[in-house]
């Protein structure tokens, strides 16, 4: 035996070759070992074979136990005996061995064992490096909400990771075969994303779709996007490696913007979005109407290029007061491409978005109501825009009468008419005699109102 140890050793200069002996009485020893485990080791060969606990004290002591714990059960079944336990040597850092020998009970009642150690060092820290590396993707795949799978094309067998089993709704028991993937699909979607997955398996292209699955867990209907790669064998697709992620919540998102957008086009009053320098970033077709302009032309605008008298003094002004009171409706004119003035009741509003400021302005051509005002007496002019700016004088508690601040304030050509509580102002009413008047009386009847628009 201890020849073909030798032998052995010489032909495969990688192992370590050893015999272990339990004599009948309890004690151990080492009938042989290796050069190459005494210089792991670093100790004499002598010393290790006169006293094996030199040897054994080397064990980690975390794998002290599973090792004697080996060989006990090992000497009591007469059974080989396999085992990876780590060794500090006195001369080197920690090493990974593993062990294996075939036991042999001796006519005196001694049990030795014959075998080889392997130093696998290198191989454990391939075994850490990728398990940390595994760690790391199942973190990123848990963070990013994406499962895994792989798909044998000859057997139309797959496995899943744990998080896309959770995406699925199935459990450990469910069949995991293409055709029950097809099942998990909703009817509607069935035959697209079936044919879609066999054509990327036949023509060796990359699988990408998204389609609906009915969940067995809870019956949900989910939204799914699935990516794929084929790996090949001898030049042919051999099996597929992908991830999956539920969008129901993107598709729902995707749903109500198109709904919003929808809407936004179709509406009759012209939609404007403006950054804070005056800039035009978004119009609807409603704006594009009413102008005579394409979008792009008017995306390319600002605000002054509709309205030469707004000047930047002007507009940063506004801005500020937009800024304060989140809210501002005011009259103005537009030029259209064709030298048109349109006349246009603007309602501007302050928008907060992800940091950001913007000008949400609502613009509707009032050009109809100027030529009915036009065609009215001045005090049928103040009533009317009193009407349709505010709904009339609001009485307020304790008899007073609230009436709207600054309905005559001009601004470079634009009449502002603000709107909300700080826009108004409270002046005494006759207490007690249900009566409210204007803010301001007027001496004669034939004295202009202020703020109205005189023919």
């Amino acid at each position: 035996m201890h020849y073909n140890i030798l032998f052995c050793n010489d032909l495969f200069g990688f192992l370590s070759g050893t015999s272990y002996r339990l004599r009948a009485d309890g004690t151990t020893d080492f009938p042989y070992l290796s050069p190459r485990l005494v210089d792991v080791c670093g100790v004499p060969a002598k010393q290790g074979l006169e006293n094996p606990r030199v040897l054994m004290a080397m064990i980690h002591p975390e794998d002290l136990p599973a090792f004697c714990a080996g060989i006990a059960a090992s000497a009591a079944a007469l059974s080989p005996w396999h085992t990876e336990f780590r060794l500090q040597p006195v001369r080197s850092g920690t090493v990974w061995i593993e062990a294996m020998a075939t036991p042999a009970r001796q006519e005196n009642g001694d049990i030795v064992w014959h075998g080889f150690m392997f130093d696998i060092t290198g191989r454990k820290a391939l075994e850490e490096a990728s398990r940390q590396h595994t760690h790391l993707l199942e973190v990123a795949q848990e963070a990013a909400g994406l499962g895994c799978f792989i798909t044998d094309l000859e057997s139309g067998n797959w496995t899943s990771s744990p998080r896309m089993d959770d995406i699925m709704g199935i459990d450990a028991a469910f069949e995991r075969t293409v055709a029950a993937w097809g099942g998990l699909v909703h009817p509607d979607d069935r035959a697209r994303a079936t044919a879609e997955f066999e054509q990327a398996a036949r023509r060796n292209e990359p699988l990408q779709h998204q389609y609906r699955i009915v969940r067995p867990r809870d019956g949900a209907v989910r939204w799914i996007e699935a990516w794929g790669r084929l790996e090949c064998e001898q030049e042919r697709p051999a099996r597929m490696i992908g991830m999956v992620r539920d969008i129901t919540g993107r598709k729902q998102a995707e749903k109500h913007l198109r709904l919003s957008q929808f809407a936004l086009e179709q509406a009759s009053d012209a939609v404007y979005w403006i950054h804070p320098d005056s800039s035009i970033f978004f119009v609807n077709e409603a704006a594009c109407r009413m102008l005579g302009y394409s979008q792009a032309e008017l995306t390319a605008m600002a605000v002054k290029d509709l309205n030469a008298e707004i000047s930047v003094a002007f507009w940063r002004e506004h801005w500020r007061d937009l800024q304060r009171q989140h809210s501002i409706r005011l009259e103005t004119t537009h030029r259209g491409k064709d030298g048109r003035i349109i006349p246009v009741e603007v309602s501007a509003n302050y928008v907060m978005f992800e940091g950001r400021e913007y000008n949400c302005a609502i613009v509707r051509d009032i050009s109809q109501r100027k030529l009915y005002e036009s065609q009215l007496g001045p005090g049928a002019r103040w009533l009317h825009a009193l009407a349709a700016g505010f709904g009339a004088c609001l009485p307020e508690c304790g008899g007073r009468t609230a009436v709207p601040a600054g309905c005559g304030e001009r601004y470079h050509g634009t009449q502002a008419i603000r709107t909300g509580h700080p826009g108004t102002q409270c002046h005494p009413g006759a207490e007690g005699r249900g009566a409210h008047r204007p803010a301001r009386r007027r001496q004669r009847r034939q004295e202009p109102v202020h703020g109205a628009h005189e023919s």
